[in-house]
């Protein structure tokens, strides 16, 4: 559904019909600002932590958020930062990726 159409819905075509004033159009473009605001950042966020292999899980090792290793023959994403001995497949730090074969 396109910008038009959910104005449409959600106001009824008598409001689109009139015009804007200029403190409306100011409020639309400041509203439509702190929006792509809000999706730079969250892509700033997810461009700062890429994936990276990190190679067969270690008990004795840490991961950071974007880890990716493998277990059992599957590889699994590290969805936030992990501690020691948090195994993939028995925590919820971890997401299945590739699920290997026994």
């Amino acid at each position: 559904m396109g910008v038009r159409e959910k104005m449409l819905d959600e106001f009824g075509p008598e409001v689109l019909k009139k015009p804007v004033s200029k403190n409306e159009f100011y409020a639309s473009i400041d509203a439509m600002t702190e929006a792509y605001k809000a999706v730079k950042d969250r892509l700033d966020e997810l461009e700062a932590a890429p994936i990276r292999y990190c190679g067969v899980w270690q008990k004795s090792e840490d991961y950071k958020r974007g880890s990716v290793v493998t277990d059992g023959g599957s590889a699994w994403h590290a969805v936030k930062d992990t501690k020691s001995a948090d195994r993939p497949g028995a925590s919820d730090s971890w997401q299945l990726m590739v699920k290997g074969v026994r």
